[in-house]
């Protein structure tokens, strides 16, 4: 009775193995978590898929595509850090609207620093 439980678990830990390794293969050969990520922030911005390849392009960004794939063409990014993924957006918006963004930027600085500090009592 022992021999067949093993059996059985050895079975079914190989079998899971397998389809686990078809799936990443499978996956990583039709880019699907860089296309899942392009449409994540594609959503995220509005739907825009023309923003989100332009903030794809972004340096920061552009330097996480991987070369090439089987069939020649460039390879999204399947993961972006927060920080990259911000920098990138910043570095967009501060191109796009520089006078609008350091000007606000900065009235809300100099409003912040005039405002008295309150401290819990």
């Amino acid at each position: 009775m022992l021999d067949v439980a093993i059996g059985l678990v050895l079975m079914f830990a190989i079998s899971a193995l397998m389809v686990t390794s078809i799936q990443e293969l499978w996956n990583s050969w039709r880019n699907t978590r860089g296309n899942n990520l392009f449409k994540a922030i594609s959503s995220m911005l509005g739907d825009d898929s023309g923003l989100a390849q332009t903030l794809l392009d972004q340096p920061l960004l552009k330097s996480l595509y991987q070369t090439q794939d089987i069939r020649g063409a460039a390879r999204k990014p399947s993961y972006v850090s927060s920080d990259a993924f911000v920098g990138a957006l910043l570095d967009y918006l501060s191109r796009q609207h520089a006078g609008g963004f350091v000007q606000a930027h900065r009235w809300t600085w100099s409003r912040a620093c005039s405002r008295p500090v309150r401290t819990a009592s």
